[in-house]
């Protein structure tokens, strides 16, 4: 017989589960600051560097970050769906209808807590290494306000794959697998990309998190040093995606995978 739960018991994990991705949104930036400054030879002495090595300092953080969110922003949304739709035992449970809806509240909140810390935590600390070397606008604000559209709508894709998935490896597997995917893919193309249009390669470029964050941060990620080598996309023509536009793609994602996820809910929560 299937042992059920108690809901303390679900609320015990559901607060660790909180206390986990919290302390990720806050430790990413930490560690890819950290990474960057190793790299640099420069740890303690961010703040004695030239002006022009310590206004790059914040840009190849954020490149770092949008690397490792591409895998653990899915993989939280996963956990977090995961944890507010499964069955629970209840004396008196409530309608089905009752319990999408307040399933998908609590996902929707938790998933824009995580974006919005992660995404906080990433500008107090641009803004600190940088300093006076880097624009508050368009070096802090534009491209950390497209970090948060872009780790919500991958937050938000996990927790689809959560409710499409039964199994929870499963789901994490294939939303970890999609956003790899639209992250590296387009810079790993072989030789075929040359035979894609401009619109196509601009389309492919738009939909991979980290040249749509790095171009926010008005970085030319295709034509660094090691990219210039390896990407053939890198000697095409193209054009790099504007911040706007890739907010009101991602916010569209974002609105569309909620949407399939409330409504796949629907049809597999149970009074």
């Amino acid at each position: 017989m299937r042992r059920l739960r108690s809901p303390k018991s679900d609320w015990n994990k559901r607060r660790y589960l909180l206390s986990a991705i919290a302390a990720g949104a806050v430790g990413l930036p930490l560690a890819s600051l950290a990474a960057v400054l190793t790299q640099r030879g420069a740890w303690g002495l961010a703040l004695d560097l030239p002006r022009a090595l310590r206004s790059q300092i914040p840009a190849d953080a954020l490149v770092l970050e949008t690397m490792l969110v591409s895998i653990a922003a899915p993989l939280a949304g996963v956990a977090i769906a995961t944890n507010w739709t499964r069955p629970v035992s209840h004396r008196h449970p409530r309608p089905a209808i009752e319990r999408v809806r307040r399933a998908a509240w609590r996902v929707a909140w938790q998933l824009i807590l995580g974006a919005l810390l992660f995404a906080a935590s990433s500008t107090v600390l641009a803004s600190a290494v940088g300093g006076a070397t880097v624009s508050p606008v368009s070096d802090v604000a534009v491209p950390h306000a497209t970090l948060f559209v872009v780790t919500l709508a991958l937050g938000t894709a996990g927790a689809l794959s959560a409710a499409l998935l039964a199994h929870p490896l499963d789901a994490a597997a294939g939303a970890i697998g999609v956003s790899v995917l639209a992250t590296f893919g387009v810079l790993t193309g072989g030789p075929g990309m040359a035979s894609l249009s401009t619109g196509a390669i601009n389309a492919a470029l738009q939909a991979s998190p980290l040249v749509a964050i790095a171009s926010a941060a008005d970085l030319d990620l295709l034509r660094s040093e090691w990219l210039y080598r390896l990407s053939p996309i890198a000697h095409l023509r193209f054009d790099y995606p504007t911040a706007l536009a890739t907010c009101g793609w991602y916010g569209g994602l974002t609105v569309a995978a909620f949407v399939a996820f409330t409504l796949t809910l629907k049809r597999r929560l149970h009074a």
